[in-house]
């Protein structure tokens, strides 16, 4: 069962009848909902299971180092007090809960699964998160004709 949390998370909005550089920040509540990572090719389906990412052993400088050292280009991540938001170039952001080390979004698309897929690969080769890669097979099509 997929779980859902809405967090309050800080937006900066600007005014557009004064055009001046400041900014108001604004708390507003977003819907995210709990991702379960995949990647799906032609021939099969691979799920990954993990139980959590030790976002206590994690900090924003050391997170992007690690994304730099796996030559990840075009990334943005930002941290706040409940979650670290990575999002490579294009695609959805992904959020990492540091309460119980879950990844979520706020789109539920395969594009927002392969990227939580990429980014636990890529935790797990320096131990932040233990995974369990699940392959299954698809069916092949058969054409008549």
């Amino acid at each position: 069962m997929r779980k859902t949390i809405i967090s309050r998370v800080p937006t900066i909005k600007t005014s557009q009848k004064e055009k001046t550089k400041e900014e108001s920040f604004e708390i507003s509540e977003i819907r995210l909902v709990e991702l379960t990572p995949s990647y799906i090719g032609k021939t099969y389906k691979e799920t990954i299971e993990y139980d959590r990412i030790r976002t206590e052993n994690l900090n924003l400088k050391m997170f992007s180092r690690i994304l730099e050292k796996e030559n990840v280009k075009s990334f943005d991540l930002t941290e706040d007090k409940e979650f670290f938001v990575y999002r490579y170039a294009g695609r959805p952001k992904v959020y990492i809960s540091k309460k119980d080390g879950r990844i979520y979004s706020e789109v539920l698309t395969n594009e927002a699964n392969l990227q939580a897929s990429i980014l636990l690969r890529i935790l797990a080769k320096y131990n932040i998160v233990f995974i369990k890669r699940l392959q299954k097979h698809k069916e092949p099509k058969i054409v008549w004709g």
